[in-house]
């Protein structure tokens, strides 16, 4: 059985508008904590073309999610909305500053220790280049890069959402 863990921001929803990075590429928690949580914002979201493959994906096998962001209800709420189902959500306790890629290697192995998913039968989506190097190298999962899919310029206008 083929296993897959999702990222969101930047892999499957654009959230750009309320998202601010460091320079490395990690989530900048403190701008996240303080100023993203909020019903507007999160449903002013939007799904990036990914998503088709996640639908697809959830008939026969929901996917995980990882993602460095602190949560609330409303991101419970979006996916739903979006109809996009899963089997887990690992994503960061409030009070947790771990830099993403360290975050991302200690969840998805504590995940695949608690479910008996095998690496070698897992896909990462992540767009964060630090996480896909940390995960392959960690863990041995499959890698996809989901920018160039979200971004090529040959998709229908409908796919062509630039994140």
């Amino acid at each position: 059985m083929k296993n897959h863990i999702f990222d969101l921001d930047g892999t499957i929803i654009c959230s750009k508008h309320r998202q601010k990075l460091k320079p490395n590429g990690d989530l900048d928690l403190d701008d996240w904590k303080a100023n993203s949580a909020r019903y507007h914002k999160v449903m002013s979201d939007t799904l990036l073309p990914l998503s088709r493959l996640w639908r697809a994906i959830q008939v026969s096998t929901p996917p995980a999610i990882c993602t460095s962001r602190v949560i609330t209800h409303l991101e419970f709420d979006f996916l739903e909305k979006h109809g996009l189902r899963y089997n887990s959500f690992m994503h960061r306790d409030f009070n947790d500053w771990t830099g993403d890629a360290e975050y991302k290697v200690n969840h998805i192995r504590r995940h695949l220790d608690e479910t008996g998913w095998e690496a070698s039968q897992t896909t990462l989506y992540d767009d964060h280049p630090g996480v896909r190097e940390a995960v392959k190298r960690e863990l041995g999962l499959k890698i996809f890069n989901p920018i160039p899919f979200n971004t090529r310029a040959q998709a229908p206008p409908e796919l062509r959402l630039v994140c």
